[in-house]
Parts: C-alpha cells; structure tokens; sequence
C-alpha cells in the first residue's frame, strides 16, 4: 500500500492485496490516523516533533484496538526507535489482528512524500527474521521509488 500524508492523517492512494479473493483493509481513499498504522507511524517519524504536536493536538490519539498507543510519551518514544531503524511496525493497533510494517519515502532535497507498506496477520509480518525480511523488502521498494523520483 502506498499512503501520503494529508491533513495530518494518511490517505491511501494505491493498495494491492496478495491473495486470490482480492481482500484488502483498506480501500482508496481511506483516511487514517498516522498514530496506530505503520505507514502513518513512518510518516510521523519523518517529520519534526513540533509537528507530529500539531497533528496529536488536532486528532488525538484515539484508541482502536487494545494495541494502540494513546499517550504521547509511548509514541514519541516509537518514533524515536522509528527513526533509528528506518521502519515502523503496527502491532494489530488500528484492526485486530492485523500487522503490518511501513517505510516513509521521502525527496533527496527533503521532504516526506508519502510511505510504503506491507500488511498481513501477525505471524506473517512481526517478529524475527521474518520482520526483518520484509523491513528490508519494503526498504528496497522505497529506495527505488525514491530513486525512480529523482531521476524523473
């Protein structure tokens, strides 16, 4: 899926489901909070601090499953770790049993364009190798979608 930022919430601009009943969480469109999604998450981490303040302030941190961070201290405290990782994780907090990690993307002159994520239940997604497998996939796209920008 392919997310931006808008309003300080992200909207989904492209999505793509794996499977063969074409089943996917989110539809076109779709505003999100950026707090409880990874791709939102790694959009937040991009930004400066006083903004990600902002976008809290105007939206909140609403809680939607019992994994979503509603404290501003625990989600300053992910980004930060976002940030020296280069990938977010959403450990089924915006839908139950759903996990996913995202990648920001962002312009070699600075600047966040949008983010990049890879959904799925959580034994497909988090944890070990495998996380580590499809943060690094994921950070591959982005490079060459960034790539892809810069030469254009």
């Amino acid at each position: 899926m392919f997310a931006v930022e808008m309003g300080g919430k992200a909207v989904f601009i492209h999505t793509a489901s794996g499977n063969k009943i074409g089943w996917t969480h989110e539809r076109l469109g779709n505003r999100l909070h950026l707090h409880n999604t990874a791709v939102g998450k790694a959009i937040l981490a991009e930004l400066p601090d006083l903004q990600v303040e902002r976008i809290i302030d105007k939206w909140g941190l609403p809680k939607e499953t019992k994994n979503t961070i509603t404290d501003r201290e625990s989600l300053f405290a992910e980004i930060e770790e976002i940030r020296e990782q280069g990938y977010a994780v959403n450990n089924a907090e915006n839908f139950k049993e759903l996990h996913a990690i995202g990648v920001a993307a962002t312009r070699q002159s600075g600047g966040i364009i949008g983010g990049f994520s890879v959904t799925g239940p959580e034994h497909s997604i988090t944890g070990g190798e495998r996380e580590t497998e499809l943060a690094d996939a994921v950070k591959k796209i982005v490079s060459e979608f960034e790539l892809e920008l810069a030469l254009a």
